[in-house]
């Protein structure tokens, strides 16, 4: 019989043939050797080479059968496995978290130091062997999510308002135009929505839902703000609609600052915030790791190996 009929014989006959030793193991595996040296440099389908312990394992599969012992039924037949299984002393990429970074974005921008921390952490899972991205994104538009989510959201905290307080809100919603975005408008109408106008938001959330089920099809784990900005002083001296966060010395609108929460809870994805260090103003800066939907284990276990690499909880300096 010759090498290539041998190489193209079903497992269970090439298995019969070294039980009844017409060919022995280590000769087989010489055989398929040859042929991914001849044949496999333009197709790279095997791409961890363990020739030398293959050899190894042919000999002492040929020495049982020598000794008569008690074999299964593929014993001393030669096979590849995926690298990605653990085997000592071989690379394998088994583990290697694909990830995603969004530093910010300009629906609702973060403070420089913010997002300069995202990228430090990209380059810290970087350096411990992560392949990270910092341009994949799910494929939505982050204006309409962040409606989503604030129509979503603030209906059901109004939902069960006072009949004059609902009637109140229902006149200040008046004020604008229907096709206003601006995040007042959008709150303002929330806060009235309809049973319909309901329906078709959790519609459009179950459309981001998907979208973001196909982007963690690539990516394990994505990380992002969870704030604009640190901790900032609270000014109750003006209207809540009308209070606004500085972000890089520029006025923004203080309901975007949910943006990066609403961000992951309108499509229900599990989101673990992190601590990642102190701000120049010595008041800490956390991101949130984002996992795929019912994951939440899984941000949790990440966030807890990062802290290794990143850093901790850290005792602030008080008493």
């Amino acid at each position: 019989m010759s090498d290539a009929e041998i190489a193209y014989l079903p497992a269970r006959r090439l298995s019969e043939r070294i039980r009844t030793k017409q060919l022995g193991s280590l000769e087989a595996t010489d055989l398929f050797i040859r042929r991914i040296e001849a044949r496999d440099e333009g197709v790279n389908a095997v791409v961890v080479r363990d020739f030398d312990r293959a050899r190894d394992d042919a000999r002492e599969r040929d020495r049982r059968l020598a000794r008569g012992d008690r074999v299964g039924p593929l014993h001393g037949v030669p096979m590849t496995i995926k690298e990605q299984y653990h085997r000592a002393g071989l690379p394998t990429t088994f583990g290697y978290a694909e990830l995603a970074v969004w530093a910010s974005d300009d629906v609702a921008p973060v403070d420089d130091e913010i997002a300069d921390r995202a990228r430090l952490v990209a380059r810290a899972l970087r350096d411990a062997g992560a392949t990270v991205s910092e341009v994949a994104r799910p494929d939505i538009d982050p204006q309409h999510s962040h409606e989503t989510y604030q129509n979503l959201s603030y209906s059901v905290v109004f939902a069960s308002v006072p009949p004059e307080e609902y009637e109140r809100n229902r006149r200040d919603a008046e004020r604008y135009a229907p096709t206003d975005r601006s995040g007042p408008a959008v709150i303002s109408r929330s806060m009235v929505l309809s049973h319909a106008d309901w329906l078709r938001e959790d519609a459009r959330r179950g459309r981001l839902r998907l979208r973001w089920a196909e982007f963690f099809r690539d990516s394990d784990i994505l990380i992002c703000p969870q704030m604009a900005v640190p901790a900032f002083e609270h000014d109750h001296s003006t209207p809540i609609e009308e209070r606004t966060v500085p972000v890089n010395g520029a006025p923004q609108e203080y309901w975007k600052q949910a943006f990066w929460s609403g961000l992951v809870t309108a499509p229900c994805l599990p989101s673990t915030v992190f601590p990642t260090g102190l701000s120049r103003q010595g008041l800490p800066i956390g991101l949130q790791a984002v996992g795929d939907a019912y994951r939440d284990y899984q941000t949790i276990d990440f966030t807890r190996l990062l802290a290794r690499e990143v850093g901790g909880f850290r005792r602030p300096p008080i008493d």
